[in-house]
């Protein structure tokens, strides 16, 4: 089927992003979202397809990132949310989508940012949180739901941090910096909770210490600016 063929091409992906190849990553890759799309294409209402494509397109896009080719990692972070756009559209209250929707568009942000691209960087980030916003109340074991809203936080703490660096005016540098100063106090609060309660996996041990650091320059930056 070509749906496992879609499966294989990813999972190579995966084993080659290990190796640090990412140009044959990025093929790879490349191959599953295209196989997705077609078969997306053939069957517009399966959601189920049109969720891997989601995540197909999100992978693309972290590869492409890494890879230096910022261009195409945008195109497909966008493609990714329109795929689970399209999903949550037909099903509001699928959990799964939102996250992932919500991590496309702070992907997305995230790269804006890193761009230079600080208004549409930060209304992209804005947009992971409010769609992920409804999911607040939800299980506060599940960890990778509380991760993406410590990622989203962190980012919007990048962003804030970028615009007070951008601001000539003293009194917004400061107000920017405090925003930023506080995102990261909040995304600095998930990890060490998900620390506390041990959900966190080998790769995201050091992420509390991370996030405390973020939080610590942000707030001697802004003692500083007093």
């Amino acid at each position: 089927m070509r749906g496992d063929r879609a499966g294989d091409h990813a999972q190579a992906a995966d084993i080659l992003e290990e190796k640090h190849l990412l140009k044959d990553a990025v093929d790879e890759q490349s191959r599953a979202a295209a196989i997705l799309s077609a078969l997306a294409a053939q069957d517009p209402d399966n959601a189920t397809t049109r969720s891997f494509l989601g995540q197909a397109y999100g992978g693309l896009g972290v590869l492409q990132e890494k890879s230096g080719n910022l261009g195409d990692a945008e195109q497909s972070f966008l493609g990714a949310a329109q795929a689970h756009e399209r999903v949550l559209g037909t099903d509001p209250k699928n959990a799964f989508a939102r996250v992932n929707l919500a991590n496309d568009y702070r992907h997305l942000g995230t790269l804006q940012v890193r761009q230079g691209r600080l208004a549409p960087g930060m209304a992209s980030l804005n947009k992971a949180l409010a769609v992920i916003e409804p999911l607040a109340s939800g299980d506060p074991n599940n960890s990778d739901l509380r991760t993406s809203f410590a990622d989203i936080y962190s980012g919007l703490g990048s962003a804030s941090e970028a615009l007070a660096r951008s601001e000539r005016d003293a009194r917004q540098h400061h107000s920017e910096l405090q925003r930023a100063c506080d995102w990261y106090r909040r995304s600095a609060a998930v990890w060490l909770d998900l620390s506390s309660r041990h959900l966190l996996d080998a790769s995201q041990r050091d992420r509390p210490e991370k996030a405390g650091k973020a939080q610590a320059a942000c707030q001697a930056e802004l003692a500083h600016w007093g």
